[in-house]
């Protein structure tokens, strides 16, 4: 049996495609933190740990995804990107500072995102939005990235 050929799928992952909240890096994009100058003072060298086990499982990463600068915030409103916006209410904010990734799953555009939760950035915004947020137990995952 050869892993990773059609009909062989290297996990229950493979071809699932997902949205990076702007604060992981993905290599070789800028982790930007949602703010104007945080890519210039720490480039991304190699992928995040989380991005590196996800891509060998074979997912398929989207895009950068949106979120409250630098994280300081419930609301995900940002001056810099603009606010994402719950796509059930577009008058309405996301919430939280994963506000992008949960935006997106709620669109439908990806079945899955990874966020950051440092206190409600990512249990806030998919509650509002109407879908599943997950944190793990701190230090259970390397945060490395």
């Amino acid at each position: 049996m050869v892993v990773g050929c059609p009909g062989n799928p290297l996990s229950i992952l493979d071809g699932i495609f997902m949205a990076i909240k702007d604060d992981i890096d993905c290599y070789p994009h800028p982790s930007k933190g949602a703010t104007t100058w945080f890519h210039e003072v720490r480039p991304v060298r190699k992928d995040a740990v989380c991005v590196s086990r996800l891509r060998k499982c074979g997912v398929i990463f989207v895009g950068k995804a949106n979120m409250h600068e630098l994280g300081m915030g419930t609301t995900g409103n940002n001056p810099n990107y603009g606010t994402a916006r719950n796509p059930h209410a577009p008058e309405r904010y996301t919430g939280g500072s994963s506000s992008g990734p949960a935006e997106i799953i709620a669109s439908g555009l990806c079945s899955a995102a990874l966020g950051t939760d440092g206190g409600g950035s990512i249990r806030i915004p998919s509650s509002l939005c109407g879908v599943v947020g997950l944190k793990t137990t701190y230090g259970r995952i390397d945060m490395t990235g």
